[in-house]
């Protein structure tokens, strides 16, 4: 959800703000999950 958030939103915003949203708002959701998961982060790349 929150990706498809972030892709409505290319329009408004720069290339570089739209990842300072993406690793203050979605990248920590992503590796928390894998944490939890015992995926290793390296996998997500």
């Amino acid at each position: 959800m929150k990706l498809g958030i972030l892709r409505h939103l290319c329009q408004f915003f720069s290339p570089l703000q739209l990842l300072t949203l993406y690793k203050g708002l979605i990248h920590p959701c992503m590796e928390y999950s894998s944490h939890v998961l015992g995926i290793p982060v390296t996998q997500f790349y």
